[in-house]
């Protein structure tokens, strides 16, 4: 290739990108921006490609940096506001930001559905479940097809048991912060109440099966397993990222479906791979949830 041919560079890296060789088309995009490519194309490429290939790390800000240059080169390019809330989704510091950006993108493009879901996860994350179930159930309306519906349908059931879990989180705080206050007052009162009085148990009491257990399946965008057995799990679903945390994976039931072999060997060998996830939420938590189960398929 001719030296000084930033299109021409850009041009290769969008190629190579529909190729999905994107280690080489991020490779032409940096090439087309160090030989002054100032275009939006090539900010857009450089980010989208650092997202696919897992913008965590020092790549994380390189990817912001280089995806919010191309919302303010062309801030009527829905795509590139799409693509920063995807990599703004994997820091569990910037759900607002994420949340800001889809927002952005949606009000650009409102036909595009990916958009939609994208958008009723991070209202999710944000805490906006009733939002979130009153735009998923007007993707169920509008749906195109019956694929399409039965996707949204399980977004709707999933921002459903959310919307369940926090409610009764909520009252067992409430329980047990009432429960503190009478112990102040009642003194040693509470030693002749008998264990089986059926009043309602403190959060701390309740059996691990009585905790609310989600689940959500999708495509595992990258694993940290170095500490092993401690693992994250970044899971990829309806266009948005999950971080799910097992403090001991020997603790957690891992299967496969026949001929899937993911759960062996290396661990960083499951990206890519399909799976279902079984897990209790962590509001307020680092991570969305913790895993329980793993399923690959």
């Amino acid at each position: 290739m001719e030296p000084k041919l930033p299109m021409a560079h850009q041009a290769l890296g969008y190629y190579l990108s529909r190729k999905n060789d994107l280690e080489k088309a991020d490779v032409q995009a940096k090439e087309a921006i160090a030989e002054g490519d100032a275009s939006f194309g090539a900010a857009y490429l450089h980010g989208m490609l650092l997202a696919r290939l897992g913008a965590m790390g020092d790549n994380h800000k390189e990817a912001v940096d280089a995806l919010k240059k191309a919302t303010e080169l062309n801030p009527k390019f829905a795509p590139a506001f799409e693509a920063l809330a995807y990599v703004y989704g994997q820091s569990p510091e910037e759900q607002k930001q994420a949340l800001e950006a889809v927002i952005a993108a949606v009000k650009l493009d409102p036909a595009q559905h990916r958009y939609l879901f994208h958008l009723a996860n991070l209202m999710v994350a944000n805490g906006r479940d009733a939002d979130a179930q009153h735009l998923a159930q007007k993707i169920v309306a509008n749906a195109n097809s019956s694929e399409e519906k039965a996707e949204a349908e399980a977004l709707s059931k999933r921002i459903q048991e959310h919307a369940d879990w926090m409610a009764a989180n909520q009252s067992r705080q409430v329980f047990s912060r009432g429960s503190g206050d009478a112990d102040k007052t009642a003194g040693d009162n509470r030693a002749s109440t008998p264990t089986g009085s059926g009043g309602p148990q403190s959060p701390t009491s309740m059996p691990l099966a009585q905790r609310t257990i989600m689940s959500v399946e999708g495509q595992v965008h990258e694993v940290a397993c170095d500490n092993v057995p401690e693992l994250v799990l970044s899971l990829n679903f309806s266009g948005s990222i999950l971080l799910l945390h097992s403090a001991n994976l020997e603790m957690a039931e891992v299967t496969a479906a026949k001929g899937q072999s993911a759960m062996s060997g290396n661990c960083h060998d499951w990206v890519g791979h399909r799976v279902k996830v079984w897990f209790h939420l962590n509001q307020g938590e680092k991570y969305f949830g913790e895993i329980t189960k793993l399923y690959f398929y």
